[in-house]
């Protein structure tokens, strides 16, 4: 699909699906409107969108994603407790779509084993899958995995963890492979951009045509998912899904910090420190759905792709940076708290859009700059960053 951006240049965008020279999330801005090439530093672009802050970054300044699973956590022990278990000795299999560094895994797998193991014998294999984008950083998880008391690997030498580096939009493992599925956060990434948000990089603030066009996106990209874990749960298998919900009226608290990195870009692109061309590539695929838009696919006959909605459950996830704030005032610790938070989650994925000759110095600089700008606005403005998030359990119909 080609749309005319800003600047006067054209952009494709595509999903790459087997070219290791792109992601699998990728934009890749071709020619200018008028055909003429780009310069030769901007070729050729690759836009990676859901890839989280290396060296363990994302585990020290996720507690917000962590809270929200947290809360969902129920879910997903009635998931394991519900599930089919088959009386033989062949292996569980548990999947972790989404699992960044790994460290907000851990407490549910753990607890999720612990259920299992009450299920079925106590040498049973129990193989745990976590599944990320090859750009990922996996020797940071497979770290916390072996090095944290907190690990599901601590006292049970009979479970066996793997990864595999692919989108969750395509097929990760078998058919009928999986008894358990869970994936915290991750499906908010969308797999493509329909189009760019003009002035901005954040879904939410686009309106008219645009927001329509992420919207239909968002649809694709969620039955996707679905019929892509229909196919790889076995029947009787259960999957648990959280994801940040978008509240029925209103803007996400989240926006606000959204406005303040566009703002510091803005003065980042004033003072040569990018260049409009790379700004204007800026974009965050992240997607939070409306209760209708999480259901949508289950409403007829409450059932898609063999799968059926046992439960579903909305939070409202408290910051625990501004509880502590309310406490002792002190602007510069909330708003290091925060500033962390979208550095690691957000800031990578803005990064990818620098042209390719600056290096890992330079997007390092620029993360650098992008963060220290972030932080004085919140310091200047302190916000809680009280998120909703909701949470679903569906079961695959086991055989009749």
């Amino acid at each position: 699909m080609r749309v005319t951006g800003l600047d006067n240049y054209s952009v494709d965008f595509a999903l790459t699906e087997f070219d290791p020279a792109f992601s699998d999330r990728s934009i890749v801005l071709a020619e200018r409107q008028d055909g003429s090439p780009l310069p030769e530093n901007a070729l050729p672009f690759r836009f990676l969108s859901g890839v989280t802050e290396e060296h363990g970054s994302y585990n020290q300044h996720s507690a917000t994603e962590a809270a929200g699973g947290a809360l969902a956590l129920p879910l997903l022990e009635k998931a394991a407790r519900d599930l089919v278990l088959d009386p033989d000795d062949r292996p569980v299999v548990v999947v972790d779509y989404g699992s960044s560094q790994g460290k907000n895994s851990l407490a549910p797998i753990r607890a999720a084993i612990a259920i299992l193991r009450k299920r079925t014998s106590a040498r049973r294999p129990i193989c745990v899958v976590h599944v990320d984008l090859a750009e990922n950083d996996f020797s940071t998880l497979f770290g916390v995995l072996h090095s944290s008391a907190d690990s599901y690997l601590s006292q049970d030498q009979d479970v066996f963890p793997s990864a595999v580096g692919r989108s969750f939009y395509r097929p990760v493992l078998p058919p009928g492979h999986v008894h358990l599925g869970r994936s915290s956060y991750a499906a908010v990434w969308l797999s493509r951009a329909p189009t760019m948000v003009p002035g901005h990089f954040w879904i939410p603030s686009s309106t008219g045509a645009v927001r329509a066009a992420f919207g239909l996106q968002a649809v694709e990209d969620w039955k996707t998912f679905l019929k892509l874990r229909a196919r790889e749960l076995r029947a009787g298998g259960r999957l648990v899904v959280v994801l940040p919900s978008a509240p029925d009226e209103g803007k996400l608290q989240i926006h606000a910090g959204m406005n303040h990195i566009n703002a510091v870009l803005a003065e980042m692109v004033a003072e040569g420190a990018i260049a409009a061309e790379e700004r204007e590539r800026m974009l965050l695929l992240s997607y939070p759905r409306s209760t209708s838009e999480l259901l949508a696919p289950f409403a007829r006959g409450g059932r898609f792709e063999n799968l059926v909605v046992e439960q579903r459950e909305i939070f409202k996830v408290q910051d625990p940076g501004w509880m502590d704030y309310e406490r002792d005032q002190d602007r510069e610790k909330l708003a290091a708290k925060h500033t962390g938070f979208f550095r690691a989650t957000f800031m990578p994925s803005l990064a990818s859009a620098l042209a390719s000759d600056r290096g890992a110095e330079g997007r390092q600089f620029f993360i650098d700059r992008l963060a220290d700008g972030l932080k004085k606005r919140l310091v200047a403005e302190p916000m809680p960053l009280d998120l909703l998030a909701q949470a679903i359990l569906l079961a695959k119909e086991a055989h009749k």
